[in-house]
């Protein structure tokens, strides 16, 4: 199959251009909403989780005008953003291509390392829960109470 390159797809050019604020928004929502307290400032919390909620509608709307998954048009619109951000012009969707499959790459190792991480904190989770019922035996025991 032969790649695409800008112009093949008009309908995914037009969205990515009109998209990209959205993008930009979008990611700057989400850097947002992780520095806010969510118990302290749950008004401004909540605004900004109605504004992230409004970005990702946005491109929904045109992911669906297209015939395209939100998730994937999403991807692809915040890596040309950021693409075009760092390179100061549009990359070509060879270059957009490159950077999804490394970003998929890096994905699926950090999904790993953090279920890796996760059956480690159960095993210890476990661990603990029974060193604290042995504890409190031992303790009871040591202390002349009846077992």
């Amino acid at each position: 199959m032969k790649a695409l390159r800008p112009g093949d797809d008009p309908d995914l050019d037009q969205a990515i251009e009109n998209l990209r604020p959205v993008a930009d928004a979008l990611r700057s929502a989400r850097a947002r909403l992780v520095k806010v307290d969510r118990v302290e400032r749950a008004k401004e919390y909540g605004a900004l989780r109605a504004e992230v909620r409004q970005h990702q509608a946005d491109i929904a709307a045109a992911a669906q005008r297209i015939v395209m998954d939100a998730a994937q048009l999403t991807l692809i619109v915040e890596t040309e953003s950021r693409l075009r951000a760092r390179g100061g012009r549009r990359p070509s969707y060879a270059d957009l291509a490159r950077a999804i499959e490394i970003a998929s790459v890096v994905d699926a190792d950090r999904a790993r390392e953090t279920q890796l991480a996760a059956r480690d904190a159960q095993a210890v989770a476990v661990n603990a829960a029974r060193i604290s019922v042995a504890s409190a035996a031992a303790a009871q025991r040591l202390s002349g109470a009846a077992v």
